[in-house]
């Protein structure tokens, strides 16, 4: 995800920044995978030439074609017991130019691919729909706007209220 978790996280820095709430000058961004600590470089080499000849192959309309003979069909994806039995865990970290560093552990239980986005989605309708006078949006920040600027905390806090976890730690 991190092409376009990139972009989403470009964009609302460029809308804070224009509004005058910008995350600081030298702000980066980076994303990774954690892997296991036993055999690290493999794993990782494994994943990203995995991921490179994934991209690669899916150019070809060749691929594409064949892809498409071997997937499953529509309603044929994962059971209900697998989506219910799944989990999702999200590691952030964050690094001052001061050096504080503060951790968030973001975690909910039920497959992130389809129960979890289903819970996501509506939550952020939800916001639209009933929490709108307390968006941190306004009439001057219309136009296409991110999760972070357009729905804010008022989100975070609607996806604790329906059972996601988030857990804060900061470090000197």
């Amino acid at each position: 995800m991190s092409p376009i978790n990139t972009q989403v996280v470009r964009r609302s820095q460029s809308l804070f920044t224009e509004w005058g709430e910008g995350y600081g000058p030298r702000f980066s961004y980076q994303e990774y995978v954690r892997v296991g600590r036993f055999l690290e470089p493999v794993q990782a080499g494994a994943a990203s030439a995995g991921l490179a000849l994934g991209t690669a192959l899916c150019r070809s309309s060749a691929t594409l074609s064949m892809l498409r003979r071997l997937s499953p069909g529509p309603g044929t994806g994962h059971s209900d017991n697998t989506m219910n039995r799944g989990f999702f865990r999200l590691h952030l970290e964050a690094r001052a130019e001061d050096d504080r560093r503060v951790q968030d552990v973001l975690k909910d239980r039920r497959y992130p691919g389809n129960r979890l986005t289903a819970k996501i989605l509506c939550e952020a309708a939800l916001c639209l729909a009933r929490d709108r006078g307390r968006l941190p949006g306004g009439p001057g920040r219309g136009g296409i706007l991110t999760p972070a600027t357009g729905l804010g905390m008022i989100l975070l806090e609607r996806l604790k209220r329906a059972g996601m976890k988030v857990e804060i730690q900061e470090s000197l």
